[in-house]
């Protein structure tokens, strides 16, 4: 099957590839997200890239086919009783597993495994950065220290007058949002790159599809290509997390720090061990204060009316096939980025962020025998660390993503893994379900 390629799948990547690169903006529309208009050409490289990848892979493509269809038969073919012993959440956590293991079966062709990773590098190297300088923005100016700072040095010069306890108060403020500023960094370059992981591996599943099947479309269950208008807006939903979201992350990360923090008092004398727990300890608040639909409501935009769904040129209608098509592929990421599974990720990010934030503490203390500071010494080394996050992302990055759970995670995605999956044809043409 794969030596009777035929050279118009490659000619069609190409012509996606091209149109891709020197799309018009203007035909999209004044109203295009402000996202578009500073990140667009980035994106729109690394969504060309993805279709390109899509024709790497089709080898791979067919072999999950096989795959699928040979698990299908060893079902039919497995003499145990299925008699429904089992409750519906063993049956589901069995099922999410067998179905994870026949993903990771396909992955080890190397076509596929080239594929997905391709994916996984356009989030880390391509649309990740273009989004975070924004983010950067919003959080700084989210929990601003200058003020506070500023008026402290000018109290130590002299050159304002407040008392003793106008100072102690303002030094409160300035320990609570050291820490906010710098464990809300680390969580949004986390959280950031997660979201922008989810809708990479949507979108790109979609392109390899697309691909994939070429012009034939006869395959039940098989939605129509999707369109650059489509990918375009799909896409632009990221916008929303750096400049709404962020908030919501603040917030949260406000009230968590404050329950630990704001009553150490600032003289107190505090070793390396002790604050690795502060650290710890705000994070798991963080989770725990978290219900799976608030981690959707602070990443994704809530869903809008059909017919406000697509920006497009003004008088110009939009095709009812793209409006599905963009819905589908919107409701798909609420159900993930507010599914239970996601929440479940959490905990690990969570031990992992606190890890990424410890990191960077040991040289405080120095010495063979380091002995405890006052920690009012730390707060400002803590703040400190938040350009590291902000303005480096890759090293958080490349410890997030070494997690297995956050790569099964990925995986997933990918694959479509769970209930929400859509038919993916065997090859004998019908839906496998």
């Amino acid at each position: 099957r794969v030596c009777l390629l035929p050279s118009c799948l490659f000619t069609s990547v190409l012509v996606r590839v091209n149109a891709c690169a020197s799309v018009c903006w203007t035909e999209c529309g004044a109203t295009m997200s402000g996202f578009w208009k500073r990140n667009g050409k980035r994106v729109l490289l690394g969504t060309a890239a993805l279709a390109a990848a899509g024709a790497l892979a089709w080898y791979g493509y067919v072999t999950w086919w096989d795959v699928e269809e040979e698990a299908k038969q060893e079902e039919e073919n497995d003499p145990r009783p299925r008699n429904g012993t089992t409750s519906g959440s063993e049956s589901t956590t069995t099922t999410r597993t067998e179905n994870t293991t026949r993903v990771s079966k396909a992955l080890e062709d190397e076509n596929v495994k080239q594929h997905f990773q391709s994916i996984q590098k356009i989030s880390d190297h391509t649309t990740l950065p273009s989004i975070l300088p924004q983010l950067r923005q919003q959080l700084l100016a989210q929990v601003d220290l200058d003020k506070l700072t500023d008026t402290l040095q000018k109290a130590r010069n002299g050159q304002l007058d407040i008392t003793h306890e106008k100072k102690l108060e303002l030094w409160n403020q300035v320990k609570v949002l050291s820490f906010v500023r710098t464990m809300a960094s680390v969580w949004a370059v986390c959280l950031l790159n997660l979201l922008l992981r989810v809708q990479l591996n949507i979108l790109g599943r979609r392109l390899y599809l697309d691909t994939a099947l070429g012009e034939d479309r006869n395959v039940p269950g098989v939605p129509e290509p999707l369109t650059q208008l489509v990918q375009h807006q799909y896409l632009s939903h990221a916008d929303y997390f750096p400049k709404r979201g962020i908030q919501i992350l603040v917030a949260k990360m406000t009230q968590a720090v404050e329950g630990v923090i704001a009553t150490v008092d600032l003289q107190h004398p505090t070793d390396m061990t002790e604050l690795m727990e502060y650290i710890s300890t705000v994070c798991a608040a963080f989770v725990e204060s978290m219900r799976p639909e608030e981690w959707l409501e602070m990443l994704f935009p809530p869903p809008l009316p059909p017919e406000d769904s697509l920006d497009r040129p003004v008088g110009a209608e939009p095709l009812s096939s793209d409006v599905a098509m963009l819905d589908a592929m919107v409701s798909e990421t609420r159900s993930i980025l507010g599914s239970a599974e996601f929440s479940e990720l959490m905990g690990p990010v969570a031990r992992e962020a606190a890890g990424m934030v410890v990191a960077h503490l040991p040289h405080l203390y120095g010495g063979p025998d380091p002995q405890p500071l006052p920690f009012v010494k730390l707060v400002p080394a803590v703040a400190g660390i938040t350009t590291l996050f902000l303005d480096h992302p890759m090293a958080c990055t490349q410890s997030l993503t070494g997690l297995p759970q956050v790569q099964e995670f990925c995986i997933s995605v990918y694959a479509a893994v769970g209930p929400l999956s859509p038919p993916w044809p065997t090859s004998s043409g019908r839906p496998y379900e």
